[in-house]
């Protein structure tokens, strides 16, 4: 039985895989500037 726990750790190492496979400086930029408008904007949850 998959317990929350580890379907939560499993879904954090595909977004970090998908993160080191795709990297980049130009998006590395973009993501606290995306962040800071989300924030700003009041777009967040």
């Amino acid at each position: 039985m998959k317990t929350k726990t580890s379907e939560s750790v499993k879904q954090k190492l595909r977004g970090n895989f998908f993160y080191v496979e795709n990297m980049s400086l130009a998006k590395d930029f973009m993501i606290p500037l995306h962040t800071a408008y989300v924030m700003l904007a009041g777009k967040g949850q």
